[in-house]
């Protein structure tokens, strides 16, 4: 693949979904799911040294130029959220080579299912709807798919669908003309 490669990344410390490609037809994906439930800080270090590491040596030959990766920042609510944050963050660290576009998640979620509050299952449906992916139960991965396919928006490489997705680009800094080739 060449340069014009895009990633989607929705990170987690139980499962990251990771999505790399050029098109909706054209990409590969791996999720990461972790194993060690610990919460203590020396458990969660080991979560993501290891989920980071399997995550950079995939996107290595993809040399991605861009990764699209969900912002947990506003929402630190709870201790589950911060250790999801504080994963993003070290996950962010690792890619530092990578130019990152963070994506909060309410522009995720109107990006793909037509509003920022949309559940888990609405975002699957509606990429179901549209495109012929199986990821099955796999909710990170399709969250990654999402991020991706945002990605793919913001380049060029797809047309906007819906006027929500153009409201996305624009409230993200992406103008049509950018995002129409």
């Amino acid at each position: 693949m060449t340069n014009d490669c895009i990633c989607g990344i929705d990170p987690s410390l139980t499962n990251t979904g990771v999505i790399v490609g050029t098109s909706p037809g054209q990409y590969h994906w791996r999720s990461y799911a972790s194993t060690n439930r610990g919460n203590d800080v020396h458990n969660r270090i080991g979560r993501c040294e290891s989920i980071c590491g399997h995550i950079v040596d995939f996107l290595e030959p993809y040399a991605p130029c861009q990764i699209f990766i969900e912002d947990y920042a506003r929402q630190i609510s709870n201790p589950a959220t911060f250790a999801a944050t504080e994963f993003a963050a070290i996950l962010r660290y690792c890619l530092l080579d990578h130019k990152l576009i963070e994506v909060n998640t309410m522009h995720l979620k109107m990006f793909v299912a037509d509003h920022g509050h949309a559940k888990k299952h609405q975002i699957k449906s509606a990429i179901d709807r549209n495109h012929d992916v199986d990821f099955g139960k796999d909710d990170d991965a399709y969250d990654a798919f999402g991020l991706f396919l945002l990605g793919l928006t913001a380049n060029g490489q797809l047309l906007p669908q819906t006027a929500k997705q153009i409201h996305v680009m624009d409230k993200m800094g992406f103008t049509l003309e950018q995002s129409v080739q």
